[in-house]
């Protein structure tokens, strides 16, 4: 009956709330590690439009996503936008199998994997059934604005100026928008245009850039030593 079948539904919802609790509970806040670290972390919660740029292992993509994961579990936001440029170093994005839905999941795979660690699979499969954690490719979100959201943006290194200004323009009441990007060792385009709206933008107020540097890499000892290495190329 629609009684039982409503009644399953809550005890279901209310199942996956105890199990997002106790996952919850067992992770730590998330903190910065260096001075810069600690700056990020108050942009991610302070900001309108955040964004942030530095090397690999900064953990560019990690702070905002981990917070914004807990501030889901926590009800302290209603959505979570996830999103990036379909581009891939190397081959293009048609060759895997699928619809555009089914190419694009492979590339949200370490945001992905960072909602799994912080609060559990069972739960982020339940709010990605529930649409409360959405992903779309950057060249898909032309429409409607954004509400009461987060929206992730990865990997913008990789998109073109007219992306990011249709990015930026999505924004709608109650949303933060937070975009990342490696403007030195990670772009797979010759038109970045990420250091240009960065440039044209970040002297309004409620936008602000952070900038990691390679004394901000946490990844890995070997990871640092070959960014260093790179650099000075």
């Amino acid at each position: 009956s629609e009684s039982k079948a409503k009644r399953n539904a809550f005890e279901k919802e209310k199942a996956v709330k105890q199990h997002t609790n106790k996952v919850h509970e067992a992770c730590a806040p998330v903190v910065g590690l260096t001075p810069k670290g600690v700056e990020l972390i108050k942009a991610i919660k302070r900001a309108t439009v955040l964004f942030i740029t530095g090397p690999p292992g900064s953990s560019k993509t990690f702070s905002p996503t981990a917070i914004a994961a807990d501030a889901l579990a926590q009800g302290a936001i209603k959505n979570i936008v996830c999103t990036r440029p379909m581009i891939s170093c190397g081959n293009d994005v048609g060759i895997l199998p699928g619809d555009v839905s089914q190419k694009f999941m492979p590339y949200m795979a370490p945001i992905e994997d960072i909602f799994n660690r912080r609060i559990g699979k069972s739960t982020v499969e339940s709010f990605v059934k529930n649409e409360k954690i959405t992903y779309v490719p950057l060249q898909l979100m032309r429409g409607s604005s954004i509400d009461n959201a987060v929206i992730l943006a990865d990997e913008c290194q990789n998109a073109t100026v007219e992306q990011l200004i249709m990015l930026v323009t999505r924004i709608g009441e109650n949303t933060t928008l937070i975009i990342n990007g490696d403007n030195k060792l990670q772009k797979d385009i010759p038109n970045s245009g990420l250091q240009y709206v960065i440039e044209k933008l970040s002297h309004i107020d409620g936008i602000e850039h952070i900038e990691m540097g390679i004394d901000d890499i946490v990844r890995s000892g070997i990871v640092k030593e070959m960014v260093i290495a790179l650099y000075r190329t």
